[in-house]
């Protein structure tokens, strides 16, 4: 049993569930996303969580070499940068670029929303392929 498949399957996952929210309930998840970026300390808590799943995408590496697993290390490494610069060293940048973007709540932009939560959702759903494919 391949430790890359899994937490690629575990991945496919939380990105199905977490853009499931965006095409089912668009206005409750824009909200939540306007919150967590609102503030600094906000910004910064993001963070902390996001930096789990980069270290999640690092670990497969540590145990086993195969294609799946230098990917999920380069694209976990890449996240951690990210992660440390804009979510802790340059919180207000995030902010400026993520409150521009995100959409009010008209009915036009949360029908937008759910676009890219539909498209999310596949997305999640080829990364489980992906997972099942490496098991």
């Amino acid at each position: 049993m391949s430790l890359a498949g899994l937490v690629t399957i575990c991945l496919g996952v939380l990105v199905v569930l977490s853009r499931g929210v965006m095409l089912v309930a668009p206005a409750i998840s824009l909200g939540w996303f306007q919150a967590a970026v609102k503030t600094q300390q906000r910004t910064r808590t993001l963070g902390v969580v996001a930096l789990l799943l980069a270290f999640a995408m690092i670990w497969p590496s540590f145990s086993e070499e195969s294609g799946l697993a230098t990917v999920l290390f380069i694209l976990g490494i890449f996240l951690l940068f990210v992660i440390v610069l804009g979510l802790f060293v340059f919180p207000g940048f995030i902010m400026g670029i993520a409150n521009p973007i995100t959409p009010h709540r008209t009915a036009e932009s949360l029908a937008r929303w759910r676009i890219v939560g539909l498209f999310g959702m596949m997305m999640g759903v080829f990364i489980i392929f992906i997972g099942l494919d490496f098991l």
